[in-house]
């Protein structure tokens, strides 16, 4: 299959929603790590055929994923959050609000 896209013959567009399967798929069934996880990720996205869906948002997230016990969708999250500033997160997670850069809040 991505040999194919490879030739030209399509490209392939990654929603966010299967990322999120992938990396949860790789962390809970495949034991990767966080580096791994990324590593792979970023090759996929290094493919020309293929587009990751806010991609910009997903490697900063790879990359504080990679430097913090936090989960990928918490890095997603905080990396989203910083994104869009000026916003304040709202969370009840204090590890969450210990590792973002933003203004954090309880909701």
């Amino acid at each position: 299959m991505w040999n194919t896209g490879a030739s030209g013959a399509f490209n392939i567009f990654v929603p966010l929603l299967v990322l999120f399967e992938v990396i949860f798929t790789l962390e809970r069934s495949y034991h990767h790590t966080p580096e791994r996880v990324a590593a792979t990720v970023r090759e996929i996205a290094g493919l020309p055929h293929v587009t990751i869906e806010s991609w910009a948002t997903i490697d900063v997230a790879l990359r504080r994923h990679t430097t913090t016990a936090l989960g990928f969708a918490d890095c997603f999250i905080i990396a989203i959050t910083e994104h869009h500033q000026p916003a304040t997160l709202l969370t009840f997670d204090q590890q969450l609000r210990r590792q973002s850069l933003t203004d954090t809040a309880d909701p």
